[in-house]
């Protein structure tokens, strides 16, 4: 008979009172768990001494008001289910441990009594998360052998960070970043971090913490599948942080919050009244050297009446340059791939490759054995596909679902040293958000059932550089397109990063440049770039009635 694995015993450190959607997210991510289960839940009092002070007092209810406001307008625009809802902590059927820590002055840090250690040594956990307000010293850190990780957000430098996702906003900085750390041993000061990433920042804070407590709660659970796997994690990072606490931002820092998201707000407002929407182009220019982009030669290619082209791909079909795009209709709000033709003289429209009645883009095109392939956008279907052309340039006809059930977008397939690789952007918490994680998968066959994920997976996590934006194979090295996301600016420019190392155990590249499509007037952004025997294809934004 088969002995069923010990699950990791696992002690979780909460706040008392109410607990929010991360709480309750996290729990339900854990009965899912063959590694590990939350065998108690160790609630410290509140420290109300807090908010004793006016000011404080002030900042935290002008605060709840801003927050009454926005939770109005989400809920009313974007289905966001039970993230609003508290819940209440005696409805948790775990077992619970009611502890008197005592809080720091200095540094807002809890210590707890040896009478509450010795009862939760009793426990025999092997690892603490802590979903508190605050970071723990003191033995606790030594009770279990894995010590106590924490999940926090800002910037690894600031020590006074809060409320999570703010001053992102505020400031305009183009990236919320999260991070998890880990205490093994008596540190007041510092903490290992285990793992981090981030994603583009929302104009309106509430969306930005919605997508940041998705995204990063995936990870946590993640990182404790790993850990008890014996499976060490692949981004590491042994720099070290000051432990957190969380501060409100006074009435001034959040009246310039109101006016700025006003201001934004305002300017949305007047685009959608005068019926100004973001629409794509293509253009393509001859040169010898890829990198010369969007030189004086640059030609725009005019878009079809209520339509237009975006992520352009190019291929050379018997001495003639063809370039697939993403097709978009306004009147149906979906694309599809059509095709067109390029020589110097001219561009000619051909027609419609691909259509299928979900959404198309991103028309990832090669060859192998004498077959031309097509791996394009499908994330409206929740899948990685591939097509095989049957009569080049129009006639396609599905060859293969790669990956089923999988919420990714962007895909570059590639053949290297005698395997097939795969590179796509995945949203690990279903919540459309495209533009921070590139995985990796690889496989011995391209058609076959085995594409296996890299064990580095994300192998980058950074709105700045991981989404896709085209592939590019110049003198046998392999360069990866990537696009820069700007504050509230999908698309904002493309970079281009050459592929370094590349194994079923390694992923690293190097960025070579980053373009600004500021050099086209009226450019707004830009993100798909790809070069083919001399052609360059690019494609940009703008906004247009």
């Amino acid at each position: 008979m088969i002995q069923e694995m010990r699950k990791a015993r696992i002690g979780l450190i909460l706040d008392q009172g109410l607990q929010d959607w991360r709480v309750k997210d996290f729990i339900e991510k854990s009965f899912d768990s063959n590694s590990y289960k939350i065998e108690c839940l160790i609630i410290q009092n509140s420290y109300v001494h807090q908010s004793l002070k006016p000011s404080k007092l002030i900042n935290k209810y002008f605060f709840q008001t801003i927050l009454f406001f926005e939770k109005y307008f989400v809920r009313r625009y974007i289905q966001t289910s039970d993230f609003f809802k508290n819940h209440n902590i005696e409805k948790i059927n775990i077992k619970k441990i009611n502890v008197n820590s005592s809080i720091s002055c200095e540094d807002l840090t809890r210590e707890y009594s040896e009478k509450d250690l010795d009862e939760i040594r009793k426990e025999n956990l092997d690892l603490f998360v802590n979903f508190g307000a605050s970071s723990i010293k003191g033995e606790l850190l030594e009770v279990s052998p894995h010590g106590v990780i924490s999940l926090q957000y800002g910037n690894i430098d600031d020590h006074k960070k809060g409320p999570p996702g703010f001053w992102e906003v505020l400031n305009k900085e183009k990236t919320t970043n999260f991070f998890i750390q880990s205490n093994f041993e008596k540190l007041n000061k510092e903490c290992k971090i285990l793992f981090k990433g981030s994603i583009p920042t929302n104009f309106f804070f509430t969306l930005n913490i919605i997508k940041l407590y998705k995204k990063s709660n995936i990870f946590v659970h993640k990182l404790l599948e790993d850990i008890f796997k014996n499976k060490l994690p692949k981004n590491i990072d042994k720099s070290t942080s000051k432990n957190y606490f969380i501060t409100i931002p006074n009435v001034s820092e959040q009246t310039q919050y109101i006016l700025k998201t006003s201001a934004h707000l305002f300017k949305k407002f007047i685009r959608k009244a005068k019926k100004k929407k973001v629409v794509w182009s293509i253009g393509y220019q001859f040169s010898k050297d890829w990198e010369d982009v969007w030189n004086s030669s640059f030609k725009k290619v005019d878009n079809p009446k209520n339509t237009y082209f975006a992520d352009p791909f190019l291929f050379r079909f018997r001495g003639k340059d063809y370039c697939f795009v993403e097709h978009f209709n306004f009147l149906s709000n979906k694309g599809h791939i059509s095709a067109l033709e390029i020589n110097a003289e001219e561009t000619k429209f051909l027609g419609a490759a691909i259509n299928e009645d979900f959404h198309l883009s991103y028309p990832n095109i090669f060859q192998h054995n004498d077959e031309i392939y097509m791996c394009p956008e499908s994330s409206a279907a929740k899948d990685i596909r591939l097509y095989k052309c049957n009569n080049f340039p129009l006639d396609w006809k599905l060859e293969k679902i790669l990956i089923q059930d999988i919420h990714a977008v962007d895909t570059n397939i590639f053949r290297l040293d005698g395997k097939w690789w795969l590179l796509s952007n995945v949203d690990s918490s279903k919540s459309d958000e495209f533009c921070s994680e590139l995985h990796l998968f690889y496989s011995n066959d391209l058609k076959g059932n085995d594409w296996k994920p890299h064990p580095m997976n994300p192998v980058i996590f950074d709105p700045k550089c991981a989404r896709n934006g085209g592939m590019i194979f110049q003198n046998e090295e392999l360069y990866r397109v990537f696009q820069v996301q700007g504050w509230d600016n999908y698309g904002e420019s493309f970079g281009v990063s050459k592929i370094i190392k590349i194994n079923e155990h390694e992923y690293s590249e190097e960025q070579v440049f980053e373009f600004s499509p500021k050099l086209l007037k009226k450019a707004k952004g830009a993100h798909t770039l790809n070069s083919n025997n001399g052609l360059i294809v690019s494609d940009c934004y703008s906004f247009d009635n």
